[in-house]
């Protein structure tokens, strides 16, 4: 994607935002990744990644919020695990 098209998609998820159209944002889920890649200001990726999960959690149905919350829990204790296994690996070398 070149940088006109970058900004072409980037004002259409912005406008969408700002109507509030969860759809309208959720359509270029696919091209989150190659927005980002494009993207050279932290503050629009920063803007990119907050819109999207702001869309993809108001998107969502009841159920999938508990499913969403109980996801980040398990990542969060994974993350926790992995830790402690290099904190022993690490005193064990």
């Amino acid at each position: 994607m070149s940088g006109t098209d970058c900004d072409a998609v980037f004002a259409q998820i912005r406008a969408a935002h700002l109507a509030n159209d969860i759809n309208g944002v959720l359509k270029w889920k696919g091209r989150l990744e190659e927005l980002l890649e494009q993207t050279q200001d932290d503050a629009t990726r920063d803007y990119l990644l907050c819109t999207f999960a702001q869309a993809l959690i108001m998107g969502a149905k009841p159920a999938d919020h508990l499913r969403i919350l109980e996801s980040s829990k398990l990542e969060e204790r994974r993350i926790a695990i992995l830790g402690r296994m290099q904190r022993f690996r690490d005193q064990g070398q």
